[in-house]
C-alpha cells in the first residue's frame, strides 16, 4: 500500500529550473493546456500533480554543486518523464546539469526557442539573428556568455544529443517522439510548449485574473528591463500603478544584493494594497518569495511568450520575467490583456 501511494505521489513529468523565471516559465507552458502542476522552491514535496517543476536554484552554485544537486532530484523523484530547463540565452551551469543527467541516461538537448528569437546558425546560437556572445547576454554580470557555439559548450561529454533545427514544426515532433519514448530532455521551453501541446491537443483558452494594482518591480539590470519600464513611466500612475527598482548601480555580492532587495519589496507589498506583483529578474522574484516564506506557487499560463502568470498562496497574481525577454512595450501589453478593460 505505501509503494502504491509513492507511485501515486510522483509526477508524470518533472521539470528542474536552474532559478525562479525559468521554473514558473515551465509550469505555465503546461498550465497554458489545462495540464495542472506545480512549482516548488528548492525541494522537490511529495504531489499528485502530473507535472512538478523545482527551481533547483543551482544557476549560481559551483560546477560540482549544481550537478549533484540536479543529479539527486531527478534521482529521487524517478519520473517517466525528465526536463532539464535550462537559459535560452546559454546562461548558467548547463554543461555540469546535462552531463550529471546524462548519467542517468540519454540527453535530448533542444537549444532553440523560435517563438523568442532563439535560433541557431552552423550550431551556434543567435538571439534575433545576432550570435549571443554579441548581445547584452554577454555582459552578463554573474554569467556572460562569451561563446554561442553548442558542441563547444558541450565538448567532452557523452551520452548528449543536440537537436539543431529551429522549426517549431520539427521541435513538436521531437518532442512527440520523447513523450512517447520517456527519458531526459533539456532546453529552454519550447519544447514544454510543444509537448504540452501533444499531451492536450484540445484546450479551452486560460482565464486570467484581472489586474488592478499592480508593483512592478526590476531588480534585472538588463537594458531590455529598462526600457521597458522607462517607456511606460507616464502611464503608471494613471493606471494605478506603482515601479519598484534596484539602484542601476550598487556595490558587493550581487546575490546578497537580491536578498535585501526581496525584504525591501516584501515591506513595500505588505504596506500597500496591490493585487499582482510583476517580478523582472529571477534572481529578485526567487528573494522575494524566500521574504514571504512561500515555497509553491501555483503556474497558471503565459500571457506573452515567456510571460508566465501565477497565483501565490494568499491569491496575489504574480507576473515574472527573465530581464532580457519581451519588447519595449510589454507593460502597455501587460495592461491592455489583464485589466479587462471595456472599450
Amino acid at each position: 500500500m505505501s509503494q502504491q501511494r509513492e507511485k501515486e505521489d510522483r509526477p508524470e513529468i518533472l521539470v528542474l529550473a536552474d532559478d525562479l523565471t525559468g521554473a514558473l516559465e515551465a509550469g505555465a507552458a503546461f498550465a497554458q493546456r489545462g495540464i495542472k502542476g506545480q512549482v516548488a522552491l528548492l525541494k522537490a514535496p511529495r504531489t499528485s500533480s502530473r507535472v512538478l517543476v523545482v527551481d533547483t536554484e543551482t544557476r549560481h552554485l559551483s560546477h560540482k554543486d549544481a550537478a549533484r544537486r540536479v543529479e539527486n532530484i531527478a534521482k529521487s523523484e524517478n519520473a517517466r518523464l525528465i526536463y532539464k530547463k535550462t537559459d535560452s540565452t546559454l546562461r548558467g551551469n548547463i554543461r555540469a546539469e546535462l552531463e550529471a543527467l546524462s548519467l542517468l541516461g540519454p540527453v535530448l538537448y533542444v537549444p532553440a526557442y523560435p517563438q523568442l528569437g532563439r535560433t541557431l546558425r552552423d550550431g551556434c546560437l543567435l538571439v534575433h539573428g545576432i550570435p549571443v556572445e554579441h548581445t547584452p547576454f554577454a555582459l552578463d554580470p554573474l554569467h556572460p556568455v562569451r561563446n554561442g557555439n553548442i558542441a563547444v559548450l558541450l565538448a567532452g561529454t557523452k551520452n548528449i544529443t543536440i537537436f539543431g533545427e529551429n522549426s517549431e514544426e520539427a521541435i513538436e515532433a521531437a518532442a512527440r517522439d520523447w513523450i512517447e519514448k520517456g527519458g531526459i530532455a533539456a532546453g529552454p521551453s519550447s519544447l514544454l510548449h510543444a509537448a504540452s501541446k501533444a499531451l492536450a491537443p484540445e484546450c479551452a483558452p486560460v482565464a486570467f485574473p484581472t489586474v488592478r494594482r499592480a508593483l512592478v518591480v526590476s531588480g534585472s539590470r538588463h537594458q531590455r528591463s529598462q526600457e521597458q519600464i522607462a517607456a511606460a513611466s507616464c502611464v503608471l500612475e494613471k493606471w494605478g500603478w506603482r515601479v519598484f527598482c534596484a539602484p542601476s548601480e550598487h556595490q558587493g555580492d550581487p546575490l546578497a544584493f537580491a536578498v535585501r532587495f526581496g525584504e525591501d519589496v516584501k515591506s513595500t507589498v505588505e504596506s500597500d494594497h496591490f493585487d499582482t506583483i510583476i517580478v523582472f529578474g529571477g534572481d529578485t522574484a526567487f528573494a522575494l518569495l524566500k521574504a514571504m516564506h512561500i515555497d509553491m506557487v501555483e503556474p497558471i499560463g503565459e500571457v506573452l511568450p515567456g510571460i508566465p502568470v501565477s497565483l501565490l498562496p494568499d491569491k496575489t497574481i504574480m507576473i515574472t520575467k527573465a530581464g532580457g525577454f519581451g519588447d519595449s512595450d510589454l507593460l502597455f501589453q501587460l495592461h491592455e490583456r489583464l485589466t479587462h478593460e471595456l472599450p
